[in-house]
């Protein structure tokens, strides 16, 4: 009679541990590429472009009763802003 050894890992948890590399690789993927997005849209929320409104000059004014005056804050659309702008941004 044959005695076999016990030594090493069997081979089932060694593919088990590869396929739970493989996802955890996947996941951590997913979760990126998820961030990478969330960056970019929460720098929008300063802009004013990015909350719905509308660039103004600082001697205008918004449509008091539909918008909010918001002065000091970026336009949003990467042109060079020059002087006091505000931003009408429309109310909730």
């Amino acid at each position: 009679m044959m005695q076999k050894k016990g030594e090493g890992l069997p081979i089932r948890m060694v593919i088990v541990a590869i396929i739970v590399l493989i996802v955890l690789v996947v996941v951590v993927f997913i979760f990126q590429k998820q961030m990478g997005v969330a960056e970019g849209d929460i720098g929008l929320q300063f802009t004013c472009i990015g909350r719905g409104g509308t660039c103004i000059s600082g001697s205008e004014s918004c449509d008091e009763e539909t918008e909010n005056k918001v002065c000091g804050m970026s336009c949003g659309d990467d042109e060079e802003e020059e002087g006091d702008l505000c931003c009408c941004i429309p109310k909730s």
